[in-house]
């Protein structure tokens, strides 16, 4: 099974790619569906590079904004993450996180895994994630890809990034289809905007309005 990859790739200075129009059943306007991406404007959102994680097998991501800030659980021994929407748990006496996810426990040595199904979970992790109550995401209803590969046996990879990242995930080895009267391909496995120019044979995902580039999807640049 394909470890997935972590890849920090640099933002598209050039407009070369075509817009999110060149992908089918994402046409968005009356203009042509071959535009070229704006410029990103100078914003914190604009220069914050995020790491990509690459994945050609069922994965989650979560994201912790930062470095885990701790707060002791009501009633328990267990400390909670605050800075992230997920139940994640931290269990100083066994040096262990714990995040909910899927309906069951993963555990991890630290904060960015690796993550495993936990075997054993703590009896406290469940009066702690009561206490929690509606103030998290308990992450139990997955995207239909990934609980439709659940209920078919499989495990997602857990990702956990303290730092702005997104997840690029495709159903096993990228498949290229043609962009019409272009020199460029687009993954068609994946609900990501993945394309390749064939020109320069650069890979290029489209992340929140910006092209971030590479010469491969696994290796990063």
């Amino acid at each position: 099974m394909p470890a997935a990859r972590t890849l920090f790739w640099p933002a598209c200075a050039s407009t070369r790619p075509t817009a999110c129009g060149a992908f089918p059943c994402h046409a968005s306007s009356r203009a042509s569906p071959y535009r070229k991406p704006r410029p990103a404007r100078a914003s914190r959102s604009a220069t914050t590079r995020p790491a990509i994680i690459f994945s050609q097998t069922p994965a989650l991501l979560v994201l912790v904004d930062g470095k885990p800030e701790l707060r002791q659980v009501a009633g328990s021994k267990l400390l909670r993450v605050i800075n992230t929407p997920a139940l994640i748990l931290f269990d100083e006496a066994g040096a262990t996180y714990y995040l909910r996810a899927l309906k069951q426990w993963w555990s991890a040595k630290a904060p960015e895994g690796p993550w495993a199904v936990a075997a054993n979970p703590p009896s406290a992790l469940a009066a702690a994630q009561k206490a929690a109550g509606s103030h998290v995401n308990l992450i139990d209803t997955p995207p239909a890809d990934i609980a439709e590969a659940v209920e078919a046996g499989a495990v997602p990879n857990l990702h956990v990034s303290l730092s702005p990242a997104e997840l690029i995930q495709t159903a096993g080895a990228p498949e290229y289809l043609p962009v019409p009267d272009t020199e460029l391909l687009y993954v068609k496995n994946t609900s990501s905007h993945v394309i390749v120019d064939v020109a320069n044979q650069e890979n290029y995902v489209l992340i929140a309005g910006r092209w971030f580039h590479s010469k491969s999807l696994a290796d990063g640049p």
